[in-house]
């Protein structure tokens, strides 16, 4: 899968992506809608995942134009407009603030090593 921006976003090994398919029936079959939402801890364990394994599934399935939500209750299929808008608000803000964080090092590591506070790629 390649989506402009994303050619370095790692690909899912076989199992992974095996994996991911399976997650999706999963929550098509019992997660549709916010009320429904399934728990990490409950699909980390039913496939034996880890934390960063079940993120990167669920980054993979996104990208693949799939409507997944989350919540603070767990993951599920969006089923409405709402949902969609306050999943799309709440990633855009969260990459707003990784953003600013990676900026402020930017401009820090300017200060203190003289880099070029404008340069998107920063020297090694």
């Amino acid at each position: 899968m390649s989506y402009p921006g994303f050619e370095n976003y790692p690909e899912l090994t076989e199992d992974l992506k095996e994996k991911a398919e399976q997650i999706l029936a999963f929550l098509e079959l019992g997660a549709r809608g916010k009320g429904n939402a399934i728990h990490s801890a409950e699909i980390e364990k039913k496939w034996g995942l880890t934390g960063p394994q079940t993120r990167k599934i669920m980054g993979y399935l996104r990208l693949s134009e799939k409507l997944i939500g989350s919540c603070d209750k767990g993951y599920y299929i969006i089923k409405t407009e709402a949902d969609a808008f306050e999943n799309y608000e709440s990633l855009r803000h969260r990459a707003s603030a990784i953003m600013a964080c990676a900026n402020s090092i930017r401009n820090a590591a300017y200060k203190k090593w003289g880099w070029d506070a404008s340069q998107e790629v920063l020297p090694l």
